[in-house]
């Protein structure tokens, strides 16, 4: 019984990890599907076309700012206080949304909302990593971002179906995680290895040279991925409106078609790192990456556009648990949580910077074309790859 009682506890252990983890994916991509009807509820308001965007990515500059100094927190002074505390600002900040009264009230939610995000994902990420190692940490950071992917799935149907009866009513969707920060509060336990970081300042000490120069090569690749990446909750729902008439709940669903198929690759993450080394992983998913976008514009059709986001979906599978796994596998425990601060906030700067550079490029080429050119990149560099040493 013992036996049976710790494993039951181990199991447990792992779903609130893992379900916590999809708030991220809560903090952003929920609003997607509301963004036209938003714009149309401040006409009064000058340059809307921007603000409205701004709305899904400020979180992000929030979450660059504030990552660093939350991973410094999470290695001072440990996980499980730091990561309740986001949570319960996460519910507040994310909510604020359904009373704000204008759309600068609208984002200075959602800049309280980025800064809760960096503590619920980095000390997640964290704990993972504390908690297991070799395979079994390939095979978390899989799970993370299936369960993730599976999450933006839920929110994404969650809030365009509320956006179609109000786009304030999207906005409830933040309030979910009330039950999350009761489990987490019960069940989760601080690490025995940061118990004692208060009385081991050593422990904070800068790692050599040669694991920055990794991680560093491993961040700019994140940035430039997102700033690509979030051209589809930005972009889409607006070009999907220009080539057929298509309601809020549609282009939920058209944008959780790529996040089903990016979770569900995700799950067979482990098995794939066993065959591939994480530069080969890279050079794969940019070349699937970049034919799921030229896919999407290749035909100004709906269908075309569903068959590129599956093939995105399955791009980004195995981009993003390659990501976290090679920091994770990189960073001994008494960095990992500014290891992640430093990863997270490179894929967050990306996103906060993709509605300014997509935007001139969209402007230079048009809204289908710029989905061609963004795929033209990608297979670019997973061409650049070949050359680059992961050493």
């Amino acid at each position: 019984m013992p036996v049976l009682s710790e494993i039951n506890r181990e199991y447990r252990k792992k779903l609130i990890l893992l379900l916590t983890s999809t708030l991220v994916i809560m903090a952003d991509l929920t609003v997607s599907p509301i963004l036209p009807k938003m714009q149309e509820s401040f006409p009064e308001v000058s340059n809307m076309n921007l603000l409205v965007k701004l709305v899904l990515t400020t979180p992000a500059l929030f979450i660059v700012v504030s990552s660093p100094f939350i991973g410094y927190l999470l290695d001072r002074y440990g996980r499980k206080n730091i990561i309740l505390l986001s949570i319960f600002v996460y519910i507040l900040a994310g909510s604020s949304g359904f009373y704000a009264g204008s759309i600068y009230e609208i984002l200075v939610g959602r800049a309280f909302l980025g800064i809760s995000t960096a503590g619920v994902i980095n000390g997640c990420s964290a704990l993972v990593g504390d908690y297991y190692c070799g395979d079994e940490i390939n095979r978390m950071m899989g799970l993370q971002s299936a369960f993730i992917g599976y999450g933006g799935l839920l929110y994404l149907f969650l809030g365009g179906f509320l956006g179609d009866i109000h786009w304030r009513a999207t906005f409830l969707v933040y309030l979910l995680p009330v039950v999350l920060l009761f489990m987490f509060a019960v069940f989760i336990d601080e690490p025995r290895i940061k118990s004692d970081f208060r009385q081991n300042r050593d422990s904070l000490k800068i790692p050599d040279g040669k694991f920055l120069k990794k991680l560093a090569m491993i961040c700019l690749i994140a940035f430039s991925l997102m700033i690509f990446f979030y051209m589809l909750p930005l972009q889409l729902p607006f070009y999907l409106k220009s080539i057929t008439p298509i309601s809020n709940t549609q282009i939920g669903l058209t944008i959780a078609i790529m996040t089903f198929f990016s979770a569900t690759t995700a799950i067979f993450y482990k098995k794939i790192k066993k065959i591939f080394s994480f530069k080969s992983v890279f050079i794969i998913s940019f070349i699937i990456l970049g034919i799921g976008y030229i896919a999407v514009s290749a035909v100004e059709e709906y269908v075309f556009a569903v068959i590129g986001m599956v093939i995105i979906g399955i791009g980004m599978g195995l981009i993003i648990p390659n990501l976290r796994t090679w920091v994770g596998a990189c960073s001994d425990s008494a960095f990992l949580g500014r290891a992640f601060g430093g990863l997270t906030a490179s894929l967050y700067l990306g996103q906060f910077f993709s509605p300014i550079i997509i935007n001139q490029i969209i402007k230079f080429s048009g809204i289908a074309a710029s989905f061609t050119i963004a795929g033209i990149i990608m297979m670019s560099v997973s061409l650049l790859f070949m050359f680059i040493s992961a050493k």
